[in-house]
């Protein structure tokens, strides 16, 4: 009878902590994509690179993807705006990593954790609010370093059905 106590135990420990194992798996693997990108890219203040022209995220004409006239200028719209509110409201920078092929484009917002551990709970709500309040989708990754998001029109996140946390969509 003992053995079967034992067993139901092991069992109980062990449902309770995989979950929790497999996130810290995935977190793990987002740092290492991320960290992957600052070390080949450059990092920039990313208020100040879409203020001084910079692009990060911009829906053209669906029907012609060879115009270069924006439709909707997401970054005007949206990101800076966002970025202003998290630097005022949470006193977190953001940073765009650029890569050197295209200097005027950003590659990806991402923020560094370890200068803002005591605010991770507070970055997450803050995106929570924001992704409501967007007519489409902010997916968002924390790593243990870093924490990654970006901007999804409200038709490719209902193509994609994406959620708004990366990590479900890897489960």
């Amino acid at each position: 009878m003992a053995w079967a106590a034992c067993i139901i135990l092991a069992l109980t420990v062990g449902f309770f902590f995989w979950p929790r194992s497999r996130t810290a798996e995935l977190a793990k693997a987002s740092d290492r994509q991320v960290a992957g990108w600052v070390e080949k890219m450059k990092a920039v203040d990313a208020i100040t690179f879409l203020e001084g022209g910079g692009t990060y995220y911009v829906v053209y004409e669906p029907d012609d993807e060879s115009t270069t006239a924006p439709v909707v200028d997401i970054d005007r719209s949206i990101t800076l705006p966002l970025l202003r509110r998290l630097k005022q409201d949470l006193d977190v920078t953001v940073m765009a990593l650029i890569e050197g092929d295209s200097p005027d484009e950003a590659h990806s917002l991402v923020i560094d954790l370890e200068k803002s551990r005591d605010k991770e709970t507070a970055i997450q709500l803050f995106f929570d609010k924001e992704d409501e309040a967007f007519s489409g989708v902010i997916p968002r990754q924390f790593g243990e370093r870093w924490f990654h998001f970006e901007f999804v029109d409200e038709q490719e996140a209902a193509e994609t059905e994406l959620g708004s946390n990366w990590h479900d969509d890897f489960e």
